[in-house]
Parts: C-alpha cells; sequence; structure tokens
C-alpha cells in the first residue's frame, strides 16, 4: 500500500489479479507490465495537476466534473483490462494446457 491505507483495498485487488496473472502465464513479465502501466497512468493523471500532486485527486476532478465522461472512462478502462486479461489467459492457455488447472 505504499504507507496510504486508503489504497488498501485497490492494492489488495491488483495484488490477487497480479498473483493470477503469474499463476495463468507463469512468467512475472506481464505483471511487471500491467503494475508499470498503472504507475504511469497514475503519475500522468497526478501532473496534469501540478501542484495539487500531493493532495488527494478525485476521478471526477479529473473529468471536469463532467460525470458522463467519468462514468465512461471507467467503464472503457473495466472493459478494456477485461479484454487484455482474456487475450493473455488465451495466448498463454494456447502454449500450455496444463495451466488451466488453476
Amino acid at each position: 500500500v505504499h504507507g496510504n491505507w486508503a489504497q488498501g483495498p485497490h492494492a489488495f485487488v491488483m495484488g490477487l489479479l497480479l498473483g493470477w496473472i503469474y499463476l495463468r502465464t507463469g512468467s512475472i513479465i506481464p505483471g511487471i507490465v500491467f503494475h508499470w502501466v498503472n504507475n504511469t497512468a497514475a503519475l500522468v493523471i497526478g501532473m496534469s495537476f501540478g501542484e495539487s500532486l500531493a493532495d488527494d485527486v478525485k476521478l471526477i476532478e479529473v473529468c471536469g466534473g463532467n460525470e458522463i465522461l467519468m462514468y465512461s472512462l471507467l467503464g472503457g478502462s473495466s472493459v478494456l483490462t477485461i479484454a487484455i486479461i482474456w487475450f493473455l489467459a488465451k495466448k498463454f492457455f494456447a502454449k500450455n494446457p496444463s495451466i488451466r488447472q488453476f
């Protein structure tokens, strides 16, 4: 959680997801890439707020108060995440059918 307990639930779920990705692929590389993308996205969003980087930034603020945009981004990122996980699982299942047992 990097010392921020507010990020605890997110970090816990991401840890479970990264563990699952490792079990499915047998490699830590997809998890490293996933973690890097997550951290880069957080950095880019934080940098867009300049000096307010130290403050808590809400997604609604990133979207300029536009709820439709905020929910569209959440939905789109959820669909993209599911598609990427499905693609990785399909790709690695084809190479190693024995990992289907997990």
